[in-house]
This record gives C-alpha cells, sequence and structure tokens, in this order.
C-alpha cells in the first residue's frame, strides 16, 4: 500500500513538473519590433550619416560618422553598453557620454528621430580640439539626413 501511494505522489509531482516546464516554455517573452534607419547627407569628401537601430520604436543603437577629408567623427553607442548611460522618459532619450564628454538628446516624431548633440567632446571622437553641438533628423523612407551645425569647426 505504501509504495502504491509514493508511486502516486511521484507520478503527480511528476505531472505537475511537466505542466510547469510546459508552461513555461510557451509563456517565453515576445520580442519587440525591430527596425533600423540610416541616412546620408553631403557629398565624398564632405559628409554626415547616420545608423540607427529601433525596438518598439525606441533607439536601442547609434553609429555616427562624419567626414571633412582629411578629418572624421564616429561615435557608437549602444544601450546596456558601458560607453554611454542612457535615461529614458516620456518626451526624450538622453544619452550621457563616458567621461563628461557630451550629451545627445533623442525626440521622436512621426516617422523621424531628432538627435541633439551637445558638447561632445571633438578630440574624443574626431581626434581635433573642440566640441560637436547641432541636430540631426532621420525620418523612415529618407535616404536623405536633415542636418544643422554638426559640420561646422569640423
Amino acid at each position: 500500500m505504501r509504495r502504491s501511494i509514493v508511486a502516486c505522489c511521484g507520478m503527480a509531482f511528476f505531472a505537475v513538473g511537466m505542466t510547469y516546464i510546459d508552461d513555461a516554455t510557451a509563456k517565453k517573452p515576445v520580442a519587440g519590433k525591430k527596425e533600423q534607419l540610416t541616412c546620408f547627407t553631403g557629398v565624398q569628401d564632405r559628409h554626415a550619416r547616420i545608423g540607427v537601430e529601433l525596438e518598439n520604436e525606441k533607439v536601442t543603437y547609434l553609429a555616427y560618422y562624419s567626414k571633412k577629408k582629411p578629418r572624421t567623427c564616429s561615435i557608437d553607442v549602444g544601450k546596456g553598453g558601458h560607453a554611454a548611460r542612457w535615461e529614458e522618459n516620456a518626451k526624450f532619450t538622453k544619452i550621457t557620454l563616458t567621461e563628461d564628454s557630451g550629451v545627445l538628446l533623442i525626440s521622436h516624431s512621426g516617422d523621424s528621430y531628432r538627435f541633439d548633440f551637445r558638447n561632445v567632446d571633438r578630440m574624443k571622437y574626431c581626434g581635433m580640439d573642440g566640441k560637436i553641438n547641432g541636430t540631426l533628423v532621420v525620418s523612415r523612407g529618407q535616404s536623405q539626413c536633415v542636418v544643422k551645425g554638426l559640420m561646422q569647426n569640423h
């Protein structure tokens, strides 16, 4: 009698365990909608470009590159990485670059994402004195960026 109770309870535990495992695998988190936007403005020897990765309409990664021959600038940051601290609220995302080397503010409106560069250390990202200040707008379906101020003093 005792063996049948143990066997019965063991089977019940096994069945509950199997149900739990099945439920756990059935409820895997669904990945968010991912998308990439890119744009370019200028000519071969003087241009700015950006590549952006979005997840659920939020920027999770950006790579900015500009060139004014022979100089180039490159900023590459991703959410969760050690190169920057990301803060989000309902209106914008604030990216504080490491070593107090500047701030990027990102705002989103419709199909456009606006990047405000504020006192970004040109020496760290471009190898020359000064600060990067200005804006860049990338929009869905547009290959051309809208740039203001970023290429000055470059």
